[in-house]
């Protein structure tokens, strides 16, 4: 049996140039074409050509190894699988909106309409302003841990699962309504708490009538002790209490005489 180079992946069917869905014969068909010209007596004899369609009929006309190679070639994809980068990254927080917004929508749907909780595809797309794969993404995601529900006619409904989820962590609105599609009311933008209102100060009490005789013979006291103000620097102070006490004594005297 022949084989391909080293460490090289050889893709038998493009080899050959067909489908891979092809029947035998058109394999044979196929193989005896590319024989008659890469072969060493051919038309363009290539022996590293020749050695890859002689090992791709090898492969392939035996059922057993055709399946095999089947398996390992991964069918009919060839996609080129490329790692996305940053935007990966930056995708990851609104992957998780989407989620929560496919749980807010089924909730809803489900609190409305207790009796008919179920709803399609198409009337799911209307709600939400999502990619079919994106939807899909997050169908897959909910699904896998038993939060939505699909029937066998591709409705579907919140589980109780995802609705105690839901219900533990409620999400900001303003994270979900990017993903509405004219949602009723008014956006979360625009329901701003209203600040309370300032009261206004209280005056204090007014004081209690004694309280004002103290302070009014206090204030009394105070005025007949200062001394007078006269223009220019006063060198010295004079102490207030010696006149206080001599008119005291006078007083004294002047009630005894009398």
């Amino acid at each position: 049996m022949s084989s391909p180079a080293a460490g090289k992946f050889q893709d038998h069917y493009k080899i050959l140039g067909i489908d891979p869905k092809s029947t035998l014969d058109i394999i044979q068909l196929a193989y005896n074409a590319l024989k008659d010209v890469y072969a060493p007596n051919g038309t363009g004899p290539n022996h590293e050509k020749f050695d890859e369609i002689t090992l791709a009929i090898e492969v392939l006309s035996d059922p057993v190894g055709r399946k095999m190679f089947d398996s390992v070639r991964g069918g009919d994809d060839d996609r080129d699988i490329s790692f996305s980068g940053m935007d990966f990254f930056n995708s990851l927080q609104s992957e998780r909106d989407r989620r929560m917004t496919m749980l807010c929508v089924l909730y809803d749907v489900r609190r409305q309409n207790p009796r008919v909780p179920l709803i399609t595809m198409r009337q799911f797309e209307k709600i939400v302003d999502m990619t079919e794969e994106q939807i899909q993404m997050a169908l897959w995601y909910a699904k896998t841990l038993g939060w939505v529900s699909v029937d066998d006619k591709s409705k579907m409904q919140i589980s109780a699962a995802g609705m105690d989820f839901l219900q533990a962590n409620a999400p900001d609105p303003a994270t979900i309504w990017p993903f509405l599609k004219n949602p009723s009311g008014p956006r979360p933008e625009a329901q701003v708490a209203t600040p309370p209102p300032v009261a206004a100060p209280v005056p204090p009490p007014p004081p209690a009538p004694e309280l004002k005789e103290i302070e009014a013979l206090s204030n009394a006291i105070r005025s007949f002790g200062a001394p007078a103000t006269a223009p220019g620097p006063t060198l010295v102070s004079e102490d207030p209490k010696p006149k206080l006490m001599s008119l005291i004594r006078r007083t004294q005297i002047a009630i005894t005489e009398a």
